[in-house]
């Protein structure tokens, strides 16, 4: 075995005394370059787990066994490795609880969200954000790997184990083939079910095929450091093939290793896999650390092996359980870039996985059960407005539609109109002075109301104030602005003066009846994610990207009453009100002096309106 203070890049090269196998974590990375601290790790593993045999026993693929040796075999070891081959299979018995998601859902969308937010700001172009499902385990992690993989099938699958764990990989991606000098990867993203629909959708999805083709690039560039310059091609593109039960888009990217380059080299300057981390690959690498509640161990690094006669040959290690200290986990994610959706990547990380679990035996999964209620504060019946007509609101200051083709954006998403004339001809027949706008989904058609609002301080660098009241309100309102209101007035005036702030049956907080919350903790900033039960405000989006360019640390997920009724400031936003700052929380603390952060974002929503403001009139004048 490798000892601890080995370089197992460098293991791979000493292959004159026999074959090397087994398993480079994910976190060899952290050796390669500097990055900040990665999640907690409930399991920590070694960095890797590498051993040296002078004979190994390889099928070829068409069902014949080869015994491999530094030297010629004895007939004693083939007669060995026959009597082993000719056995009877053990029975190798395992069980497994119930799989839980690390993170949840509404956290998992919430750290896609940001991923997404980092990328429009310029810091990336994609980011692999995993999370894992872990459990308890007793019995043979190899009954375990042999089970699913006789069902499965996939076509780089590994198993390792020493006495501190193993590795179950059921793999269908190549990480790096090398054969004398030439070398080979083939970069797997982009997902679909296994269906003929999947597989015609996949091959015509641009944002599939933009994240692949971002990839592709970054295997080019990784083996370019260490091949030949101008060997370096992409042999097949964009291909969909049928891999470890899902639809794969997948290219073939080759090269030849230049001379004075071995083994060592050209793993470093590959690893971590580019299709786990992102491109460019130490910005998503350091995100990921932030993003991912638990460390990736064995996962998204590479099993496989280097020998004299074989080169070598290492899978990604994706589609991989790991069992150590009495639990089993399986590592799963997917590329994000600028235009991916929360919940659209949390229904791929099922869709990987389905297949893996289904192979093991292992039930589906989904969130944990969580309990009903944080803390006692007041509850409500609350009923979401039914699906029907939706409307949009506008600020409207002296003759500037703020936020304007965001907000018309939404519209159209929720009801296929253009609203776009009827506002601009609205906004043409009012004068100075701040407005609120309203346009409804009227007959088919969009309906354009105006009355006067009053200025919200936000345009000046200021907020306004209020107090709320926190109300349990089932399943919230929903991902789209409905006009009908009633439940949600009636509500209003019963908590009046308060604003009511909605929470949901597990605790988990959710928006205002008319705006996104915001909360302040330990000098981050929370606010809960987009997974279909909140409105997905347009001035919250803004805060979020100012908070991103003022460096401003934040948390997309989970935010409970718990948590909301002890932070350090909390913060409502929308249209026409702006930023309000919460000076009160009904039967909870006050909060008397307003945040640092709350100021740092007042301003730097201001400045962008303001610009923005300019830019309008500046080409105003100019038509």
């Amino acid at each position: 075995m490798a000892g601890h203070d080995d370089d197992p890049f460098a293991l791979l090269e000493q292959t004159s005394t026999g074959t090397w196998a087994g398993w480079l974590g994910y976190r060899l990375g952290r050796g390669l370059e500097r990055l900040p601290p990665d999640g907690e790790r409930p399991v920590a593993r070694p960095p890797a787990a590498l051993a040296r045999f002078e004979s190994v026993c390889r099928c070829d693929g068409e069902g014949r066994w080869w015994v491999e040796a530094v030297d010629q075999p004895h007939p004693a070891d083939v007669a060995r490795w026959q009597d082993r081959l000719d056995r009877p299979a053990p029975t190798l018995a395992w069980s497994a609880g119930d799989l839980v998601p690390r993170p949840s859902r509404p956290d998992h969308v919430g750290a896609v969200e940001e991923a997404v937010r980092r990328i429009a700001a310029g810091q990336l172009y994609q980011a692999n954000v995993c999370l894992r499902l872990e459990t308890t385990f007793m019995g043979s992690p190899l009954g375990l790997w042999c089970e699913a993989g006789a069902r499965l099938r996939p076509g780089r699958a590994a198993f390792v184990a020493t006495d501190e764990g193993a590795v179950c990989s059921l793999s269908p991606e190549v990480f790096l083939l090398r054969h004398g000098r030439r070398v080979r990867s083939r970069p797997v993203k982009g997902t679909r079910a296994l269906t003929e629909t999947g597989r015609l959708d996949l091959a015509a999805a641009p944002k599939d095929r933009a994240e692949h083709v971002m990839i592709v690039d970054l295997v080019r560039n990784d083996l370019g450091r260490v091949c030949v310059p101008g060997t370096v091609r992409v042999a097949r593109l964009l291909e969909a093939e049928a891999l470890a039960g899902v639809w794969h888009l997948v290219s073939t990217v080759e090269g030849t290793l230049a001379r004075g380059r071995g083994d060592a080299d050209l793993v470093r300057a590959c690893f971590p896999p580019g299709s786990v981390t992102g491109a460019p690959k130490v910005a998503a690498e350091a995100l990921c650390c932030r993003l991912e509640p638990t460390a990736r161990e064995a996962y998204c690094g590479a099993v496989g092996l280097a020998s004299a006669d074989h080169g070598i040959e290492l899978n990604v290690a994706i589609r991989t359980f790991e069992v150590a200290g009495g639990r089993l986990w399986l590592g799963v994610g997917g590329g994000v870039v600028a235009d991916s959706d929360g919940v659209d990547e949390w229904e791929e990380c099922l869709a990987k996985a389905a297949p893996v679990l289904a192979a093991a035996r292992l039930p589906p999964w989904d969130d944990p059960p969580t309990p009903r209620r944080g803390p006692a504060v007041q509850q409500e019946p609350g009923e979401a407005p039914a699906a029907g007509p939706c409307l949009e609101t506008f600020l409207v200051a002296d003759g500037f539609v703020v936020e304007g083709p965001a907000r018309l954006a939404r519209f159209r998403r929720s009801t296929g109109l253009d609203a776009g004339p009827a506002v601009e001809a609205a906004v043409g027949g009012i004068g100075a002075g701040t407005w609120r706008l309203r346009v409804d989904e009227v007959g088919g058609a969009p309906a354009v109301t105006v009355v006067p609002a009053p200025r919200p301080p936000v345009l000046d660098g200021g907020w306004s104030e209020a107090e709320v009241a926190l109300v349990c309100f089932p399943g919230g309102l929903g991902d789209h602005k409905r006009a009908d209101r009633a439940a949600v007035q009636d509500l209003e005036r019963r908590v009046a003066p308060f604003v009511p702030v909605l929470f949901d049956e597990d605790g988990s907080v959710l928006e205002a009846t008319w705006a996104n919350v915001f909360a302040v903790i330990d000098n981050r900033l929370w606010t809960p994610p987009l997974d279909g039960r909140i409105l997905p405000g347009v001035t919250r989006g803004v805060v979020l990207d100012e908070a991103v360019d003022c460096g401003v640390p934040l948390r997309i997920g989970r935010l409970g009453v718990e948590q909301l009724v002890a932070a350090d400031a909390v913060l409502l936003t929308s249209a026409v009100a702006g930023l309000v700052r919460i000076r009160g929380i009904q039967g909870h603390r006050r909060l008397e002096e307003p945040h640092a952060i709350v100021a740092t974002l007042a301003r730097a929503v201001s400045r962008r309106w303001s610009a923005a403001g300019q830019r309008w009139a500046l080409r105003r004048k100019m038509l």
